[in-house]
Parts: structure tokens; C-alpha cells; sequence
């Protein structure tokens, strides 16, 4: 009785500390690497300290079939590039302030691009729930072999968010963790000024 006890509140301290961590599911996205969720915004240098050159040739489709390729970069001076999952809470609670900004800063030549990680199918229900009932109208495009083969495989936690110019160089840092509404503010002033 003793023991079974003891299992069960180990059990219990497990699941909490899981929970509290903000890493409550680790999903490998390729054998090399694991991703896990993460709500402690950090800075870190871009992938490659060599070149900057984050994305180059690519082609996807949006959430919704829409075919897509690197030209997309080159509708805007700057690209915010937020890369997400669905079972990351943190990512979700932060779309409707990427939406807000993204509508605000359009002007001032910045766009905002979601690129769900771990869906490569358009048309899945989740990812369609998530962006209908946020009311998202900026793009959120699919994990694809190109930008797997360029960008994702260097995301180890999301959210993760970086910014490129239109010919896909690495502007500044990569932001990992989820922000509030006055943090992006201040990573995209300073990130505009940058450019």
C-alpha cells in the first residue's frame, strides 16, 4: 500500500514539474533534433555565424492549399517569420497580438508569416481551427523539405521568430519564447532600424 502510494505522488510531481516547465509535450521533428514549447523569450544568434542567407529557393502551400514560394519575401521590406506548432499554447496566445501587428506595421514595410512546423498537409482541421477562430489573415504556410532543409531544422524551440529581408538574409537575431504585445513592439522597432 506504502508503494503504491509513493507511485502515485511521483507520479504526480512528474506531471507537475511538466506542466510548470512550459515544455508540456516534446514532438521530434526530425531524428537529429527534438522541439520542444518554450515561453521564456531569449535571443540567439542567427543558424549559420557564416552567411546570413536564412531561406533561399523554397516552395509550400498555405494552411489552405495556396501554393507559395520565396517570392512571397519580396512583397515587404522586412518578414517577421513565427514559427509555430498546434499543440503549442504559448504560440496560439500570442497570434492574435501578431495579427494586431501585423495590420500596423504593413505600412512600414514589415509582414508578418506563420509557418506551422508540424503540419505538412494543407487543409488539416487543427491548424484551420486555430487560424479561423483567431481571425488570422496573415499568411501561415506548411512545413515543407525546402524550408525544412533551409530554416526549420535549426528551430529547436517554439515559438521561434526571426526576420529576413526580401532576398532571405537573416536580419538581427532569432527571438525563441513567446512575447506580450510591447515586446514584439520593441523587436520590430528595432529590428526596422536595423534595415
Amino acid at each position: 500500500m506504502k508503494n503504491k502510494f509513493l507511485l502515485i505522488g511521483l507520479s504526480v510531481m512528474l506531471l507537475s514539474a511538466s506542466v510548470l516547465s512550459g515544455c508540456g509535450k516534446e514532438v521530434p521533428s526530425s531524428p537529429e533534433k527534438e522541439e520542444t514549447v518554450s515561453n521564456e523569450p531569449t535571443d540567439e544568434a542567427a543558424p549559420d555565424s557564416e552567411s546570413t542567407k536564412i531561406l533561399g529557393e523554397f516552395s509550400t502551400v498555405t494552411y489552405d492549399g495556396e501554393a507559395v514560394d520565396q517570392s512571397i519575401l519580396a512583397e515587404a521590406d522586412v518578414t517577421m517569420i513565427n514559427v509555430w506548432t498546434t499543440f503549442c499554447g504559448y504560440c496560439i496566445d500570442e497570434m492574435p497580438v501578431l495579427q494586431k501587428l501585423s495590420e500596423e506595421y504593413k505600412e512600414q514595410g514589415l509582414q508578418i508569416i506563420g509557418i506551422v512546423s508540424d503540419v505538412d498537409k494543407a487543409n488539416d482541421s487543427t491548424v484551420t481551427d486555430i487560424v479561423d477562430t483567431l481571425g488570422l489573415t496573415y499568411p501561415n504556410l506548411l512545413s515543407s523539405d525546402d524550408l525544412q532543409s533551409q530554416m526549420l531544422q535549426y528551430i529547436q524551440s517554439v515559438p521561434t521568430t526571426l526576420f529576413v529581408d526580401p532576398e532571405g538574409n537573416a536580419i538581427g537575431q532569432l527571438h525563441v519564447g513567446a512575447r506580450d504585445e510591447e515586446g514584439w513592439r520593441k523587436v520590430i522597432e528595432s529590428t526596422l532600424e536595423i534595415q
